[in-house]
């Protein structure tokens, strides 16, 4: 709406997560949504005091384009709406393991955790590299995104530096998908 244009805004921030922590404790309305790396992060909520913020840390900000009002817990008054919303249903056991970014351990591929799973992280914040270390912890070495641009595979390569390790996009800009 209008009205969330005008007053939440999400912005990533490139500044050490440690400082923007500290930040974010002392703010009204400010949320430490996503944690993409050490050196990455977004905050969402009130606009002002998001901006206040990236102010204060004098970092390179990019503002997100759309008001993303989730990754909070008080996204839980409407956990059954989302969970209606993200269970559909699921026909095969693929022979690959799938991790959770709110457990960060091993989930199973079915509708109702998989839905459960979707609720859960829209009422949390997510820790990438917190995720991407517990699945090197558990053997995996071989990371293939899916999705647009490379983000994830960059995030991972920083989240492992100095680990063994191969993180690789399908997707690549400017390059055709088939």
């Amino acid at each position: 709406s209008e009205e969330a244009k005008v007053r939440w805004v999400s912005l990533v921030l490139i500044a050490p997560r440690k400082a923007v922590e500290q930040l974010v404790a002392q703010a009204a309305n400010v949320y430490l949504t996503f944690i993409n790396t050490e050196q990455e992060v977004i905050i969402s909520g009130d606009k002002a005091a998001c901006q206040h913020i990236a102010q204060q840390l004098a970092c390179p900000v990019i503002e997100i384009p759309f008001q993303n009002v989730i990754h909070q817990d008080f996204c839980k008054k409407e956990e059954v709406g989302w969970l209606d919303m993200h269970h559909f249903a699921t026909t095969d056991q693929p022979n690959i393991a799938f991790f959770s970014s709110i457990s960060q351990s091993r989930i199973q591929v079915d509708s109702q955790t998989i839905a459960q799973n979707s609720v859960d992280v829209c009422a949390q914040q997510v820790d990438f590299p917190k995720t991407v270390k517990k699945v090197y912890q558990a053997g995996a070495r071989i990371f293939v995104e899916l999705g647009a641009n490379s983000t994830c595979t960059n995030w991972i390569s920083s989240n492992l530096k100095g680990k063994p390790h191969l993180a690789v996009s399908i997707n690549q800009k400017g390059k055709n998908d088939a």
